[in-house]
């Protein structure tokens, strides 16, 4: 993971959004083999989230660096931390 040098500002931001995120409902249903769960879909996810992050100068960016996705987490300040994960390529 890479960061920006001084991360004081976006833990204390990270702490209170922890604090103000209430749990989220597991409304859908999957399975995987034989294994059935529930989860919570990504836009009931974001849509509890992002107002609180917003709130505490927090945002969350993605794009695609060649076959990598790289996710970035800014707060106001300028303090940061960025990561990155392989993509599979898609074959037509």
């Amino acid at each position: 993971m890479k960061t920006s040098e001084l991360q004081t500002n976006l833990i204390a931001a990270l702490v209170a959004f922890k604090k103000a995120v209430p749990v989220i409902p597991k409304t859908k249903e999957g399975q995987q083999g034989n294994r059935k769960f529930k989860y919570a879909p990504l836009d009931a996810i974001m849509e509890i989230c992002e107002p609180i992050a917003l709130e505490n100068g927090l945002v969350i960016t993605q794009g695609a660096n060649g076959h990598r996705i790289e996710t970035r987490l800014d707060h106001i300040s300028g303090e940061w931390r960025e990561t990155s994960m392989p993509m599979n390529e898609v074959h037509a």
